[in-house]
């Protein structure tokens, strides 16, 4: 009988105690961070910079593309007129212009992506802060990204707060619209 009724209160002080427990821990927090990453003005500010870059840069190959075209169809018109082999000197020195406009443009578009995978890096570092400043004040426990959550309870999801504290943060520099000449 003492057996079954320390067992008992045994059981009785591990729940008031996980009771306790349950009530002085702080909360955890969520937050979807994609939708941060995606809503808030830096990140909005980003996504623009990339689209007018890419547009940029869209343009001057094709304005490359163009010229080409011309000086392709201008080699074509020379092709009955003229010594055989200044023409074929010329085509010959085109089609080196047409290989290294071909890896320009690739590099260039390499550079622009990497400045902007590198740019999203930034960005994803700078929203740090912001959640641990969000943690800290709310003396929560911790944060879990929202994709990762089954069930919560109303309120447990900060996502518009750090977006508005996002927003708020200091500016977070743009990659140049250009890579630096080197």
């Amino acid at each position: 009988m003492r057996v079954v009724a320390a067992r008992l209160a045994a059981a009785c002080l591990f729940a008031l105690a996980c009771a306790a427990a349950a009530q002085e821990a702080p909360p955890i927090l969520i937050v979807d961070r994609e939708r941060v990453l995606r809503d808030s003005v830096p990140a909005r500010s980003l996504a623009e910079s990339e689209r007018e870059a890419r547009v940029a840069l869209g343009e001057e190959l094709e304005a490359l593309r163009r010229a080409l075209e011309a000086e392709e169809a201008e080699i074509a018109a020379l092709r009955d007129e003229g010594d055989k082999a200044a023409f074929e000197a010329r085509v010959r020195a085109f089609d080196i212009r047409v290989r290294e406009a071909r890896r320009d443009s690739q590099a260039k578009g390499e550079a622009l992506q990497a400045r902007f995978i590198g740019a999203r890096r930034d960005l994803a570092a700078a929203l740090e802060p912001v959640l641990q400043s969000v943690l800290e004040e709310s003396g929560a426990t911790l944060i879990l990204d929202a994709r990762t959550v089954l069930a919560a309870r109303p309120g447990a999801d900060v996502t518009e707060e750090v977006i508005r504290r996002f927003d708020a943060a200091p500016p977070i520099p743009l990659p140049p619209a250009q890579p630096a000449e080197e």
